[in-house]
């Protein structure tokens, strides 16, 4: 299941994406705002809710892999540009 674990979550609507994460995510911890600046991250840590070794977590983390926000901005009627989409 994990070999096609991408194409699976591809197949799934957004409600189901966010009860998965929520299901495999127990616990996130996110700095105070005075730390975020000087550490360049939103996130302490994150708890699962199944066992995964450090050496993974390490190596994940060394890898570079991050999240991206994209935020279109545009300027005119804010009630017709307005479109909120919130995913997890």
């Amino acid at each position: 299941m994990l070999s096609s674990f991408d194409k699976i979550y591809a197949m799934m609507t957004k409600e189901e994406r966010r009860s998965l994460i929520k299901y495999l995510i127990s616990d996130v911890q996110l700095y105070m705002p005075e730390e975020r600046k000087m550490k360049a991250r939103f996130c302490k840590s994150i708890t699962y809710r199944f066992p995964i070794e450090k050496e993974v977590l390490a190596e994940f983390s060394d890898s570079g892999v991050h999240v991206e926000s994209v935020v279109l901005l545009t300027t005119g009627d804010p009630v017709e540009n307005t479109a909120a989409e919130v995913c997890v």
